[in-house]
């Protein structure tokens, strides 16, 4: 999607923050961008777009194993669609900060929480639960940016299950470009091949960048559903419009046209009720700023709350403290929600209790407060 607000004055800005920074010796992981080509919204909050057509998962488990596995590839596929106007990146979350949310679709409630489990390297683990449904995604992103020649990626490295009942599906996620940062048109899109594998199907999807001397079309897709190494489907359109299916010889017919598809709401506390670590309050002022077109008091909001995550860093530090996640534990190399082995089995107590622990008060004083008072960096008692 180009971005047709963009201004070559802009572009110059880009360029210089860039040069800066690299003249300072910043690692290309830690660059930031001016406050101008920022979403309004966290990262930890971009991630629950890809529950606004949830209930395409619903009723799943009486499907054939491949009707099962056709429904997991088309959510996935209409999972990209809502995204902001023209080049635009999300806040980077700090270190502890969550996103957590409701849904009611078709008489069910669902749940969402989204924690930033390290800022350096940055990773991000997520956890979506519809007990009614008997559905659970989890995952985790591990972006790493990269920066050549006229473009800038984001390498989203990671990946994500999806459990319904007993049915597992390991799907992981397209990478993220970013083009003309230095001359021509900006312009972002999704690239590369991604993977879904379960129920003894695999389905790579290829996500079509458009040339350096070609204008393809924004968007486009192209997908095998194979079994046994045997091709039984294809899958081609627009991921942010029309996508077909076709199988054998067969004509292909309409496989799914995100723009019909009703978007299901999340419902969030009001600011008021939100923790100091909760994403929309914690980027309340930065996110007011951008809507309002104030990029000087973005900057000095945002700034406000960088500083503040290196106060609290250095003041861990001194005191030999480590940083403990909130709402996830690792087993192995994967994080996982910390309770998803106490889910009980029966719907009811499970909407309770996944409920409860996502929405309960924080219980470790570390997470009840970011902000520290100006004056006092707490160093002084450490000593």
């Amino acid at each position: 999607m180009e971005d047709p607000d963009f201004q070559k004055g802009d572009q110059k800005s880009i360029i210089g923050n860039i040069i800066n920074q690299l003249r300072q010796g910043t690692e290309l992981t830690k660059i930031t961008l001016p406050t101008f080509v920022l979403e309004p919204r966290s990262m930890c909050e971009r991630l629950s777009d890809f529950l606004s057509h949830q209930d395409l998962l619903f009723d799943m488990q009486h499907l054939q194993p491949q009707e099962r596995f056709l429904r997991i590839v088309k959510y996935y596929l209409v999972g990209f669609h809502i995204r902001p106007q023209g080049v635009r990146k999300p806040f980077n979350p700090i270190l502890g900060e969550f996103f957590r949310a409701q849904y009611r679709v078709n008489d069910c409630d669902a749940f969402w929480v989204c924690e930033q489990v390290s800022h350096h390297p940055p990773a991000t683990a997520y956890f979506y639960s519809c007990p009614k449904q008997e559905i659970a995604i989890q995952g985790e992103i591990h972006p790493k940016a990269k920066f050549s020649g006229n473009s800038a990626s984001t390498l989203m490295e990671g990946g994500f299950t999806i459990s319904v009942g007993k049915h597992q599906y390991e799907l992981t996620a397209p990478n993220i470009y970013a083009r003309g940062i230095l001359f021509g048109r900006m312009f972002m899109e999704l690239g590369d091949t991604v993977t879904i594998t379960g129920d003894g199907f695999t389905c790579e999807i290829e996500f079509k960048v458009r040339g350096m001397f070609t204008d393809k079309e924004d968007d486009k897709i192209s997908a095998k559903i194979k079994q046994d190494g045997k091709t039984l489907h294809k899958i081609t359109g627009s991921w942010s419009g029309q996508m077909y299916i076709s199988s054998g010889n067969q004509e292909k017919v309409l496989f799914v046209d995100v723009n019909a598809l009703p978007i299901h709401a999340k419902i969030v506390s009001p600011l008021q009720d939100q923790e100091e670590y909760e994403s929309r309050n914690l980027w309340q002022h930065v996110a007011s700023a951008i809507i309002k077109d104030n990029q000087y008091l973005a900057t000095v909001e945002k700034t406000k709350i960088e500083d503040n995550q290196r106060r609290r860093c250095k003041l861990r530090e001194a005191l030999g403290v480590k940083w403990q996640w909130r709402f996830f534990e690792t087993r192995g190399d994967r994080f996982v929600f910390k309770w998803q082995d106490q889910i009980p089995r029966d719907p009811e107590k499970a909407t309770q209790f996944v409920k409860d622990r996502i929405f309960e008060r924080p219980q470790q004083e570390m997470h009840q407060s970011f902000w520290m008072p100006p004056e006092d960096d707490g160093l002084q008692k450490a000593k």
